[in-house]
């Protein structure tokens, strides 16, 4: 009999936290064709906004200025945008509340481990 090793997730131990957990994975792994982070994040149609965060054709962008204004975590903004791909219809208030509260719930392992897809260095090219 072969032994298959499953892979190791951090868990919180909440079955319910530890399925929407496991679903932001599938959605970065499946779903997620790139992770980009760039220095300033601009709306494509209204360029004088900033963005924390953007989701389009499959690719996240991540604002690294903006968040630094905010003392915002960026991987708060990727659970948001992986959340706008795992629940298309949503609203973006339901999205934003849904981050919040799943924020709340992740482990700190959990939040290290998604912090791990986060690209160090930014990318010059526009959504």
């Amino acid at each position: 009999m072969i032994k298959v090793q499953k892979k190791k997730y951090p868990l919180s131990g909440n079955t319910i936290v530890d399925e929407w957990f496991l679903t932001l994975i599938d959605a970065l792994k499946k779903g997620i064709e790139a992770i980009h982070l760039k220095q300033v994040l601009r709306d494509p149609d209204d360029l004088r906004k900033e963005l924390f965060g953007l989701l389009t054709e499959g690719k996240i962008y991540l604002g690294k200025r903006k968040h630094r204004n905010k003392k915002e975590p960026l991987v708060k903004t990727l659970i948001h945008e992986l959340l706008h791909e795992v629940l298309p219809i949503s609203s973006h208030k339901r999205i934003r509340n849904f981050e919040k509260f799943l924020w709340i719930l992740f482990t700190d392992n959990q939040k290290r481990y998604l912090r791990r897809y986060i690209p160090k260095h930014t990318v010059k090219k526009d959504p």
